[in-house]
């Protein structure tokens, strides 16, 4: 479990709470560095600067890098204290003037800003929160503060009893994500975007440093943005081949992770790596793909039980904010032990938004409307909709339905503030408002847990760019087919792992072909279910993970364990609507899973 932690030296001094730190470090690899009134406990893979470094020290306060910077690199002291600037290019940033942090975020790159003082602690996050940073939300305890949830939930845990969070755990039951700096520990939050926190002997105090306010420019000819895309992503893929080392990236064959290999190849020598259950027409779609970039390329075989190797670590270092079915990598990276990870994900921005449903666009015109029209819009959402929540007794449902409601508005609120653009605002509102809140953000939680990350959007002028593409623009342009064809034309020839068409076809062929295999693989499944022969395996990282759990006794046995525990644990759950949930879900209504994924969550967070 790679990272670090940073506390008050008087944590020390406690028996039980020494004697864990003392355990963490020889069991974990840490070394343990005194600085001023606190110490630092830094995971030994993290000292070579690829997560955790200095970078200068001003009037007794040491200023350091939570993640990684690209360029400029290193950081000028002098011109970092001396001047105020902050680029505005497409839209203008409302910050507190006040700030003498905001300055260093016009570098490139994915970090937190950690200051250290005598006697205080300052965290700064960046606008999207890409680097989220775990600490105590208490005006009792001393500061403390880590990259890994699991850390500080055990140190936690020591010194009182760790109550749940519910407002968090129903965002997890109606959305499969957490909302704004929730976690499932009520005590512990996590730095939120743009966001500034000072922790000292006194208590905890936060502003927020930035917000964004949009000042569209006229439009810009197809030709000349598209352009200008390509030289973006090049000055961010040729900033990263110089702090990236053995890079390694995971290749499924569908667009996002092809333009990440295609951009990537050209600036570094990179290895690309598929996980599968089986060699399928998928594995070869990849395996085309790397052969066409002169890729080496290797296969990754999961078995059954390959998420149960990392599932408590990847929960309690998650603080249980993600399904533990976007914990793909790091069970393979501790075996294969890389330098850098890519993931291509956040390319998809270029093309669609996750979970975006265009249809319901049209009705939406003030955040009430996205708050009545939520689970319409959020295709990754419960298909029960409000009903999950009856996972509580009704007294707390309803409560939390209500608080739900009120931070949902909140964020949409914000999101309808920066912009009167509508498809921009949802755009803010599903993706870009906060990082963290996307559901497959697990899936970098998960690689940090072995290793460092890189992506390639974490470049301030791209994204930038990004923003102000909304979502219905960008599907029309086709800027990453447009992107490929200029980069590397042979891959748009080769058929895209999710509809097994090349993605040079029009798209309502694409559109036509994606509907056939969704509806094919609902028969194909039932059938061999029937048949008494589910289909454990999936499409590249994505296993199919309900029909392994219904039917294989060990996933089986494990999913009764873990909702049996939560009932033992919690009594505001309602027993006999977690009961029928559960039989529901054996009994192949898929309805019900994220009830029982927000309830492992919750049993192995809580559990004793």
């Amino acid at each position: 479990m790679r990272g670090f932690a940073l506390f008050h030296k008087e944590y020390l001094e406690y028996s039980e709470i020494y004697k864990y730190i003392a355990e963490l470090i020889k069991a974990e690899k840490y070394e343990l560095t005194k600085l001023n009134d606190y110490f630092i406990a830094l995971h030994k893979s993290c000292d070579n600067g690829d997560d955790f470094f200095p970078i200068f020290e001003h009037d007794h306060e040491k200023y350091f890098i939570y993640g990684y910077i690209t360029e400029p690199e290193p950081v000028d002291k002098d011109k970092y204290l001396e001047k105020r600037m902050f680029p505005k290019p497409y839209f203008e940033y409302i910050h507190n003037s006040e700030s003498m942090f905001r300055d260093i975020f016009n570098y490139n790159g994915s970090f937190t800003l950690i200051v250290v003082g005598n006697e205080y602690i300052k965290v700064v996050s960046d606008r999207f929160a890409t680097r989220p940073i775990y600490y105590f939300d208490s005006n009792i305890l001393k500061p403390f503060i880590s990259s890994s949830g699991k850390i500080i939930l055990e140190l936690l845990k020591k010194i009182k009893k760790v109550r749940p969070d519910y407002i968090c755990l129903a965002s997890l039951l109606l959305r499969s994500r957490p909302i704004l700096n929730c976690t499932i520990a009520s005590d512990i939050k996590r730095t939120d975007s743009g966001e500034e926190i000072i922790i000292n002997n006194k208590g905890l105090r936060k502003s927020r440093w930035v917000k964004i306010k949009y000042n569209i420019k006229n439009k810009v000819d197809e030709i000349e943005r598209l352009l200008e895309l390509k030289d973006l992503l090049y000055k961010s893929c040729c900033n990263l081949a110089k702090i990236s080392k053995s890079p390694i990236l995971f290749l499924s064959g569908g667009m996002d992770s092809r333009l990440a290999a295609a951009l990537l190849s050209n600036f570094m020598k990179i290895e690309a790596i598929t996980l599968c259950d089986k060699l399928n027409y998928e594995v070869r779609i990849a395996q085309n793909v790397a052969r066409d970039l002169c890729l080496a390329h290797k296969i990754y075989y999961r078995d059954k039980h390959y998420y149960l190797k990392n599932i408590n670590s990847y929960i309690t270092n998650t603080l249980g904010n993600y399904f533990y079915i976007h914990g793909h990598f790091s069970t393979c990276l501790e075996e294969i032990r890389p330098g850098t990870v890519y993931l291509g994900d956040f390319l998809e921005s270029l093309k669609k938004l996750i979970g975006f449903n265009n249809k319901v666009i049209k009705e939406i015109k003030s955040p009430n409307d996205l708050l009545s029209k939520l689970f319409d819009l959020d295709e990754y959402s419960s298909s029960l909709r409000y009903s999950t929540l009856d996972v509580f007794i009704k007294s707390v449902r309803e409560e939390l339905e209500t608080e739900f409601r009120n931070k949902i508005f909140e964020v949409a609120n914000e999101c309808f503030e920066a912009t009167k653009d509508i498809a921009l605002s949802i755009d803010l509102f599903l993706r870009w408002s906060r990082a963290y809140e996307i559901s497959t953000w697990g899936m970098w939680e998960d690689i940090r847990l072995v290793s460092s990350d890189r992506n390639i959007i974490w470049d301030n002028n791209f994204y930038n760019f990004l923003l102000t593409l909304n979502r219905i623009e960008r599907t029309k342009s086709r800027y990453n087919i447009k992107l490929l064809n200029i980069i590397s034309r042979k891959l748009i020839d080769i058929p895209d792992a999710n509809y097994f068409l090349p993605p040079r076809y029009n798209d309502n062929y694409i559109k036509l072909m994606k509907y056939i295999r969704k509806e094919m693989g609902k028969v194909r499944r039932k059938i061999l279910t029937k048949m008494g022969h589910p289909p454990y395996s999936g499409q590249h990282s994505w296993q199919n993970s309900d029909y392994l759990n219904i039917n294989d006794p060990i996933w089986k046995n494990f999913i009764i364990e873990k909702i049996n525990c939560s009932l033992e644990l919690e009594n505001s759950f309602n027993k006999d609507f977690v009961k029928k949930a559960l039989n529901n879900y054996f009994s192949g209504d898929f309805r019900y899973s994220f009830i029982i994924y927000s309830l492992i969550n919750y049993a192995v967070l809580f559990e004793k």
